[in-house]
């Protein structure tokens, strides 16, 4: 709320009757300002270890996923050609 001329001047004199009591000294603001920092940048760590952590999973499930993929390939290949093999005993004979 915004006040003008005198309004303000006396609007702002109650503000800070009311609010004299309550004044915290710097000190205390500067070292809960250093707490907050502290513990955000912990949370902050916490969280890059997570995400490192989703990245190596994610790493070895795609290396699972070419691997099996491979050796499926490899089994498809080789029942293929037991397959030509066959074929080829069947018609040549």
């Amino acid at each position: 709320m915004r006040f003008t001329g005198w309004q303000g001047r006396e609007a702002g004199a109650e503000w800070n009757a009311a609010r004299t009591p309550v004044l915290i000294p710097l000190t205390d603001v500067v070292k809960d300002l250093a707490e907050m920092k502290a513990d955000l940048a912990g949370r902050f760590e916490a969280h890059q270890r997570v995400h490192d952590q989703d990245h190596a999973d994610r790493i070895s499930g795609r290396r699972w996923l070419i691997g099996t993929g491979i050796a499926g390939l490899g089994a498809m290949g080789a029942v293929l050609a037991m397959l030509a093999d066959i074929l080829q005993h069947i018609h040549g004979g």
